[in-house]
C-alpha cells in the first residue's frame, strides 16, 4: 500500500528528478521547477538561491563541507556557513542545459557537460578529461567504479566506453549493444558491474560479460535503476514491470 503526500503546488512542475535526504534529516525533492522540502506530511516549495527559484534542479550532492547544486546552466556550492559560490555557469546549449550530471568521488567533483567530461581542480577551475577521445558535442553519462575505471555511455550511441583503472585520457574497451539506450550502471558489493539497457541487463565480472536479454526474460524491459540491499540482494526497477529481484541467476517479480 502506498501513501500519497501532496505537493503544495504540484501544478507548477511537470517532472520529479530525484528525492534526497540530507544529513540534518531534511528530505528534498528536486523538480523541473526548483526544490521542495518534505514537512508535516507535505512537500513545500523551498527557495534556496535567488534567481533559481523555478529552475530545473538536476542534482544535489551533500558533503562534510557543504552541498553542490546542479541547475543545468550553473553549478553552485553552499557551504556549512550558508556562503554561496558559483563554481561554473554556462548558457544553455541543448535541452535547456549545459551540465547534465555530477558525481563526487573522494572529495573530487566530476561533471558531464554537453562538450565533454570534466574534473574539478580547485579555485573554480575544471580540467577536461578524455579531450582527444570525446571530441563530439553530445550528452553523456558516466560511472566511476571502485577501481577508478570510467564507464561512459553516450546518448543515441549503442555502446559503453570503459577505461583502465585511473586512466582519464583514453579508453581500453568498448561494450557494444544493438539498441542505443543505456540507462544505468551500478557496482554491487561483490564488485560486479551491472549495465541496464534497452536490451535488458549485462553483468560484467572482471572481463567477462553475462547478458540477461528481454527475449529470454520480458520482465527486464526498460530497466531504469539498480540497487542492492544489505544482504546483497540485487533489485532492478523496470518502468514496465515494477521492482524485480535477482534470484537463481535471473530476475523475478519482487
Amino acid at each position: 500500500r502506498f501513501i500519497e503526500y501532496p505537493f503544495s503546488d504540484s501544478s507548477a512542475f511537470r517532472y520529479l528528478q530525484s528525492i534526497t535526504e540530507l544529513k540534518n534529516g531534511e528530505i528534498i525533492a528536486s523538480t523541473d521547477s526548483g526544490e521542495y522540502l518534505f514537512e508535516n506530511d507535505r512537500w513545500l516549495k523551498k527557495n534556496v538561491f535567488p534567481g533559481f527559484e523555478n529552475k530545473f534542479l538536476r542534482h544535489i550532492i551533500e558533503t562534510d563541507k557543504g552541498t553542490y547544486y546542479n541547475y543545468g546552466t550553473a553549478i553552485l556550492f553552499k557551504d556549512n556557513y550558508n556562503i554561496i559560490d558559483t563554481l561554473w555557469s554556462h548558457k544553455a546549449v541543448n535541452r535547456g542545459m549545459f551540465f547534465n550530471y555530477l558525481k563526487l568521488i573522494n572529495d573530487t567533483l566530476y561533471v558531464a557537460a554537453y562538450d565533454g567530461i570534466y574534473q574539478a581542480t580547485g579555485n573554480n577551475t575544471f580540467k577536461k578529461l578524455f579531450s582527444n577521445s570525446l571530441k563530439e558535442n553530445r550528452w553523456r553519462f558516466f560511472f566511476i567504479d571502485s577501481k577508478k575505471r570510467f564507464w561512459i555511455n553516450e546518448i543515441d550511441r549503442p555502446h559503453v566506453l570503459v577505461t583502465a583503472a585511473g586512466n582519464i585520457e583514453q579508453f581500453s574497451d568498448t561494450i557494444s549493444f544493438t539498441i542505443p539506450l543505456i540507462s544505468f550502471c551500478y557496482e554491487d558489493k561483490d564488485h560486479n558491474i551491472w549495465i541496464a539497457s534497452g536490451e535488458g541487463l549485462i553483468k560484467v565480472q572482471f572481463q567477462n560479460a553475462l547478458q540477461f536479454s528481454i527475449d529470454k526474460n520480458p520482465l527486464i524491459q526498460d530497466i531504469r535503476n539498480i540497487a542492492e540491499t544489505q544482504d546483497k540482494t540485487i533489485l532492478a526497477f523496470s518502468r514496465e514491470n515494477g521492482i524485480l529481484e535477482f534470484k537463481k541467476n535471473d530476475f523475478v517479480k519482487a
